[in-house]
């Protein structure tokens, strides 16, 4: 085996790899669909319920991107909800946390609830996330 052959080889492998671990790493696009489509947020909810802890953070952080993108809060909040539960101690969950009360602060006051803010909100870390906005 000549030595470009080898190293063709070996520069597949690693891509391969790097393809295989990056799955379940965020929500697939059928379900972000489904979610927009039947205005429900509960499967994708469910799908993170299922992975790994730190697989789970970066599939909410890819859910909440697209939904907030697609300026489908009321199906943000409740993901953002979830992600500030079981990962509060991550600045990127302090920073949705954070852009959900200043920039949709009527609906999120509706689920993130005091209760809520005073366990898992922690306004100093999410003030080292950047600015905010829409």
């Amino acid at each position: 085996m000549s030595t470009m052959m080898l190293v063709a080889a070996v520069l597949a492998g690693v891509a391969i790899a790097m393809m295989l671990r990056g799955r379940g790493t965020g929500p697939s696009a059928s379900q972000l669909r489904r979610a927009l489509e039947d205005g429900d947020p509960g499967p994708l909810l469910q799908a993170a319920g299922g992975l790994p802890t730190t697989r789970r953070s970066l599939f909410f952080q890819r859910a909440i991107a697209a939904l907030w993108e697609e300026f489908r809060r009321d199906l943000a909040l409740p993901l953002i909800r979830a992600f500030g539960e079981g990962h509060a101690d991550e600045k990127i969950a302090q920073f949705w946390i954070r852009q959900a009360l200043e920039v949709e602060p009527f609906l999120a006051r509706k689920i993130l609830d005091e209760d809520f803010l005073r366990v898992h909100y922690h306004p100093s870390v999410a003030r080292q996330c950047g600015l905010t906005g829409s």
